[in-house]
């Protein structure tokens, strides 16, 4: 896969908006979001670094990739999971609540899957 690595994107289409909220009947909720340097070559190499979270039920991790969207404090994020998929990456997206013992739960608001493509304008979020 041959990409220009400083302008990067990930464009992913989902069963619902990032924060779960539903599409309307018949649409995609599609999202595209620039991703830094290190992150592009390792998706284009498909190369999965070893697990750096583990989540609550999840006593295997898998290779993925985990991408931070957003912080609502020190113990809730939400965040991206991607993991390599035959010709795309599933994705799933969803809220991490780091419990008083330190152990993390894994609530997930969307899937789907996602292309790394080259940007060429502005990313943005819609529904098609």
């Amino acid at each position: 896969m041959s990409l220009s690595i400083a302008a990067a994107i990930l464009s992913c289409g989902l069963t619902a908006a990032p924060d779960g909220t539903p599409v309307p009947q018949d649409s995609v909720a599609m999202i595209n979001v620039p991703i830094p340097n290190e992150l592009t070559t390792s998706l284009a190499t498909r190369v999965t670094s070893r697990p750096t979270m583990l989540f609550v039920g999840e006593p295997n991790a898998e290779p993925e990739w985990v991408v931070g969207l957003k912080k609502e404090s020190e113990s809730r994020f939400m965040i991206a999971r991607l993991s390599d998929d035959l010709l795309a990456y599933g994705i799933r997206i969803g809220w991490v609540d780091v419990q008083d013992d330190g152990l993390n739960t894994f609530t997930e608001t969307s899937k789907g899957t996602c292309q790394l493509k080259e940007s060429e304008r502005t990313p943005q979020e819609s529904v098609q």
